[in-house]
């Protein structure tokens, strides 16, 4: 699904270019419902990876490729660990997300992510929060964001 490598391996080749175009034209729209199945799960070696784990305000049945390859940018933009996270799994229902994050990032993601969290709490007059789709967001062990049980 996320196809950034391959954007930065074809560079100014036209052909190649446009043949990214039109995967993303073809992938990126389709219903995530519609091809959860096909997504392969992982074999990972658990003790290189956490698990980040991310429940979002979305209804699961019109979530698109597109839609998670955007959650997937966003959210290692907001942890400061671009490019490092693997999809390893999607949820049903209340579309909870599971990336793997190196075990050598897991303290940077989670400082960036309580730091952003806490300058929101700061300013309350800030526009945008931090995780605004986001009902419940773990990094490893630890909590940042619980919506549904009001932590």
């Amino acid at each position: 699904m996320n196809i950034r490598m391959l954007e930065k391996m074809v560079g100014d080749c036209s052909p190649a270019k446009e043949l990214i175009h039109q995967y993303k034209s073809e992938v990126f729209s389709r219903k995530l419902k519609d091809v959860l199945s096909d997504i392969p799960i992982l074999d990972i070696p658990p003790d290189q990876y956490a698990e980040v784990k991310v429940k979002c305000k979305k209804d699961f049945n019109e979530v698109t490729i597109k839609d998670i390859i955007k959650e997937w940018n966003d959210i290692e933009k907001k942890f400061n660990v671009e490019e490092a996270m693997l999809l390893q799994s999607i949820t049903e229902g209340c579309v909870e997300i599971c990336w793997l994050l190196p075990n050598d990032l897991v303290e940077r993601a989670i400082s960036s992510a309580t730091n952003n969290q806490l300058a929101k709490c700061r300013d309350q007059s800030a526009t945008e929060e931090l995780f605004l789709e986001v009902l419940y967001l773990k990094i490893g062990d630890v909590v940042v964001k619980d919506d549904i049980t009001g932590m």
